[in-house]
């Protein structure tokens, strides 16, 4: 149980940092940010919006207890991440593949290794009680 306690920490501090990252560089960079909303035709209040959510997830997945809202932030994080794949890979702006794949790809690797020991955390917990 302690090893898996271990990975889940791990890997739930490396996707709330990189949700936090995201949402940070959103707010820091409004120039970036437009340019890249007029690129992929979105609107520049999308990305706003979508950054408080990382912030509120991140907030989530760090205070004990809430399972509900845990599990909201999780679908949340997986919606966001699938998203940016789709609007990466489908955009009519060519983004190499090697530039957001394997940040992408392994930012969901790292939720669902963070969601999958958080339910075995949870079920050893509940047994135990």
């Amino acid at each position: 149980m302690k090893a898996t306690r271990i990975i889940y920490w791990v890997s739930t501090v490396l996707v709330i940092l990189l949700m936090l990252f995201t949402a940070i560089q959103t707010f820091a960079h409004p120039d970036h940010r437009e340019a890249f909303a007029r690129q992929v035709q979105f609107p520049g209040y999308m990305f706003e919006m979508l950054a408080v959510a990382k912030i509120l997830g991140s907030v989530a997945l760090l205070v004990p207890g809430y399972t509900r809202i845990k599990e909201w932030a999780y679908a949340g994080f997986t919606f966001d991440l699938s998203g940016a794949l789709v609007l990466f890979a489908a955009s009519a702006v060519p983004f190499p593949v090697t530039q957001w794949v394997p940040m992408l790809a392994g930012g969901l690797v790292l939720l669902a290794i963070s969601y999958i020991t958080y339910h075995r955390i949870l079920k050893a917990t509940t047994l135990n009680s």
